[in-house]
Parts: structure tokens; C-alpha cells; sequence
């Protein structure tokens, strides 16, 4: 378990109150350390940086003061030979240690963390051989930090363990580590982290194109005050207005539509990546966006069955508009249902489990918009109502008989249950 994580500032490189991704250097270190587990984070600037700036100490902890998002306590030493102060941790924990300009994913901690043997010291290398991040033993209140900082040939920090330690180099893949040599490779940095924020969970369009269109949008949302729920809520409208479009006769009203559509898409991607770099997802997040999804969903779905009659593509165009607005109702119920449902581990591992886990996340999906866009475009909006109309009823009814099956195995076995659906405990997009 990391308890505990010791940052080192160098006298070189970056500014520690550089912004990268919405926030300071220095904000980002500690945020990635208490992601990893840790409730003490040491802050050990160089020794240079008390001599040459005096205040400097100062601005950075008055960059730290009154951020709701820091909850770990944070104790300021002088060097690695004075000991350590008194902090709220435990001795049987981790320690993580690494310099402020070593980027790397809170994910990759927490695996190095699984992995490690007890007493075991582990550091991960960068490409070019140096050791940029080591999970080891605590501070010694006695014998003060276990791994010091140094230099490289290149200008690089670097961390050295003692020569006594046994040490167990890893690889960092397929997790982020970057580390910053100055001012300039921030941008670098910037792209290398949004770059790492690709959900798993996304769809073929989200994938190879939504994500695309997102991150040069992200990194411009990353610059202004706007926080990932009002990015949100932005999303949905320009969505609404898009459905809105669908009203309109003629040919250029739902291309329109599809267009406003496909953009609300792009930005849908962006209020979870803001999220995600400023370490702001929330279960309220994650419910706002897949309500506003579903919102969103059943207003394109009813213009949709407009637009269709108004082009006489179907006999009965509001028919099949409004199955598919019965068939989006009854799949947010379920999807509501799956997240209040509690899985035992041995069901999470059978396909059911695992086809349940990812239908969850299939009503925030938004890889229809491409579609209805190139229907609209070639006047063929009946051809993806008919299709939807019936998708959206195997979509539910395959939910219901999923969750249906979890009641009947947790009946079976008796199994206690200890872990919910993952299905809205972080944003989606």
C-alpha cells in the first residue's frame, strides 16, 4: 500500500509554477501522488533554490493554499539529510519517490504497488536508462530518505538509492512516464498526457475520430475556467439545438442537425479528458453526462422522426420514433438498475459479467452521430430510424435479461456481494 510519496524540486528545469494541463507542476505531483494512495507527500526542493530564492518557498505553498482537491498532508523539508517530519503514516506502507518533473500515470503506481514484494525496492527507467520513478520503504526518521535526486550528462533529474538496496528495474508500459528537461517540452508533455487519456471504453468513432477532433479543443478548455460539468452541460445544449434542427423541411435543416450533433459528440469527449487532467471526475460528473446523453438521445430521436415524415421516407415515421424514445427510457432504467446492482467477483469474471460491464456504458455512447450524419447527407434518415428503432429493443431487453440472470446467480450461490457495476463511478467520455 503507498502511504506516503517524496517529491524532489530541482534547481534546473521547469518552473514549478509552470501550468501544464489546467494546473501547476508542482499541484500535479502531489494530485498523482494522493491518486496513488498516498496521505503524506515530502516536498524536498534542492538546496540551491533556498540560497538563490528565498521566497520562492513562499509562492509555492501559496499555490497550494486552499484547493479543495489537496487532501493529503504536505510536509516541506529542506534536503534529504535532515529527517523527516513527523507525518500520519504508517511504517508498513510505500514510500513513492520522484522528481517534479517526471510526469507519470497514478495507474502505474498503483501496478507497481501490486506487484512489489514486501521490502522490495522497484524504480521504473525512462528510454534513455534513467530511474524516474521508485516505489521503496518508508523515510527513516533516523537515516532520513532512502533514494536521493541527482543529475544526468543530458541536464535530466534522476533518482540514486543507496548502494545497499536491492533494486528491480521495470518497464513503464504501458503507463505514462514523461519526464520534462525544460520550459519547452511542456507542450511535448501536454500531448503525451492527453494522448494517455484514451478510454478504453470508447467506440470506433469516439476512437478514430471524436478523440481526434477533441484533444486540440481540451487543451484550449484546459486555459479557461470551465469546469468539466459545465463542459458538459454545453455539450448537451449545442446537442438540443442540433435536434432542434431536425424540425426544420427541406434538405439543409438535418444536415445541420447532424453537424451540431457531431460536434456535441466531440465536445462530449472534452469534459471528461478536462476531468481527467485536473483531477476532477466525480460520481456526480459521471451522472450528470450519461442524463444529458440520454436527453440528448431521445430529443435527436423524436427530430429524427420529424425529418423522416417530412421527406416521406417511411409509412409511419413517428411510430418508430417513438419506440425508439421507449426503447432510450427503458434503457437508462436499466442502465440505473445495473449501476444500483451489486456483482459478486466470481459473476464479474463470466461473460455475462463482462457483456453487462460494457452495455452500461453503451447509452453514453455517441458513435451514431456519424451515422445520422451521413444519412443525412444522402437523404436516408429511414435507413438509420428502422435500424435504431430495432437496436435500441435488443439493446434493453439483453440489459434486463443480464440483470435478471445476476439476480438468479446471486440466489444460486449465495455469493456476498462486494463490488457494483462500473458503470457511472468515474466520467464516461
Amino acid at each position: 500500500m503507498i502511504t506516503t510519496a517524496c517529491i524532489f524540486i530541482p534547481a534546473t528545469g521547469p518552473d514549478p509554477l509552470s501550468r501544464l494541463g489546467g494546473m501547476s507542476l508542482l499541484k500535479r505531483a502531489i494530485l498523482s501522488a494522493q491518486r496513488a494512495g498516498a496521505k503524506t507527500c515530502y516536498l524536498v526542493p534542492d538546496a540551491r533554490l533556498a540560497v538563490q530564492q528565498p521566497a520562492r518557498q513562499d509562492a509555492l505553498q501559496r499555490d497550494l493554499c486552499r484547493d479543495k482537491r489537496l487532501t493529503t498532508q504536505i510536509v516541506w523539508t529542506q534536503s534529504t539529510d535532515v529527517q523527516p517530519a513527523p507525518a500520519r503514516t504508517v511504517t508498513n506502507g510505500h514510500c513513492l519517490y520522484y522528481s517534479l518533473c517526471t510526469l507519470f500515470s497514478p495507474a502505474l503506481a498503483c501496478d507497481l504497488d501490486r506487484a512489489a514484494q514486501p521490502g522490495e525496492t522497484v524504480s521504473v527507467e525512462t528510454g534513455s536508462g534513467t530511474s524516474a520513478l521508485v516505489l521503496g520503504p518508508q523515510p527513516d526518521a533516523a537515516f532520513g530518505f532512502p533514494v536521493q535526486e541527482t543529475s544526468t550528462r543530458t541536464g535530466t533529474t534522476a533518482l540514486a538509492t543507496q548502494p545497499q538496496t536491492p533494486l528491480r528495474t521495470v518497464s513503464a508500459s504501458p503507463h505514462l512516464l514523461y519526464q520534462l528537461t525544460d520550459a519547452t517540452s511542456l507542450r511535448r508533455a501536454e500531448s503525451a498526457l492527453l494522448a494517455s487519456l484514451d478510454n478504453p471504453k470508447d467506440g470506433l468513432v469516439d476512437t478514430y475520430l471524436n478523440r481526434k477532433l477533441s484533444r486540440p479543443l481540451t487543451r484550449l478548455l484546459l486555459r479557461t475556467a470551465l469546469t468539466p460539468n459545465q463542459i458538459t452541460v454545453l455539450s448537451c445544449l449545442i446537442g438540443l439545438f442540433g435536434a432542434a434542427c431536425f424540425f426544420r423541411a427541406g434538405y439543409w435543416g438535418p444536415v445541420l442537425g447532424a453537424l451540431l450533433l457531431q460536434l456535441s459528440a466531440v465536445i462530449d469527449c472534452c469534459d471528461g479528458e478536462v476531468a481527467r487532467m485536473k483531477f476532477l471526475e466525480s460520481r456526480l460528473g459521471a451522472w450528470l453526462d450519461i442524463t444529458l446523453d440520454t436527453v440528448v438521445h431521445l430529443a435527436t430521436f423524436v427530430g429524427l422522426g420529424f425529418a423522416v415524415w417530412t421527406q416521406g421516407g417511411t409509412q409511419s415515421p413517428f411510430v418508430l420514433g417513438g419506440l425508439l424514445v421507449g426503447g432510450i427510457v427503458l434503457s437508462f432504467a436499466c442502465v440505473v438498475g445495473a449501476d444500483r446492482t451489486v456483482l459478486p467477483d466470481a459473476y464479474r469474471q463470466t461473460w455475462q459479467g463482462m457483456l453487462l460491464h460494457r452495455l452500461v456504458f453503451g447509452l453514453a455512447s455517441r458513435d451514431y452521430s456519424l451515422l445520422i450524419f451521413l444519412c443525412a447527407v444522402f437523404q436516408q434518415l429511414s435507413w438509420f430510424l428502422w435500424a435504431a428503432a430495432i437496436g435500441v429493443q435488443v439493446f434493453w431487453l439483453t440489459l434486463a435479461a443480464l440483470l435478471y440472470h445476476v439476480r438468479r446467480f446471486k440466489r444460486a450461490t449465495h455469493s456476498p456481494t462486494r463490488a457494483p457495476v462500473q458503470g457511472s463511478s468515474s466520467r464516461l467520455p
